[in-house]
């Protein structure tokens, strides 16, 4: 299978692209290397990275148009200033919206959207949270965008899975 993942050099991209790429899938990693280290990927034939933004509408709908992924793998997010909020709307919100477009246009299928445990708010509700917990972004920036990345999504008709760093905290365990 093809994948692109966007913010492919975070911990849990790099990760995921190691486990696609010993299985033999042919991974895109696009990543800024805001938050994300050069090093958390080891050069592979069937490993492209892009130092890019996905904000970069040329590009996405590049790598959208010629690479066709199977499945998006969404992972990159804007959370490492608490008060930069433009950078956060940026890139969570235009920058998702800008991945959501481009698989519009070259019809793919699928995405995966990493979103964050902060969604259920600074203090959820309930502990363990359940996925009845309602959404509460209230008090972070990176949790608001990262709420409305989530919806963009939702808008754009694609087929779409949501794992919050709960549940991938519960995978990683496995």
């Amino acid at each position: 299978m093809k994948f692109l993942i966007t913010g492919g050099s975070g911990f849990i991209g790099s990760h995921l692209a190691d486990k696609l790429i010993s299985r033999g899938d042919e991974v895109i990693s696009i990543d800024n290397y805001s938050t994300g280290r050069r090093d958390n990927l080891t050069p592979n034939k069937n490993l492209n990275i892009i130092e890019n933004n996905i904000c970069n509408e040329v590009l996405i709908n590049d790598v959208m148009k010629k690479f066709k992924p199977d499945v998006v793998v969404h992972t990159a997010a804007s959370y490492k200033d608490p008060n930069d909020w433009n950078e956060d709307i940026k890139t969570n919100i235009y920058g998702t919206s800008n991945i959501c477009k481009s698989m519009q246009t070259y019809s793919i299928p699928r995405i995966i959207y990493l979103q964050t445990a902060l969604c259920y708010g600074l203090k959820p509700i309930e502990n363990p949270i359940t996925l009845n917990h309602p959404i509460l972004p209230r008090g972070s920036s990176y949790a608001i965008t990262k709420s409305a990345g989530e919806d963009i999504i939702m808008l754009s008709n694609l087929d779409f899975l949501v794992f919050s760093h709960s549940l991938i905290d519960n995978i990683w365990s496995l």
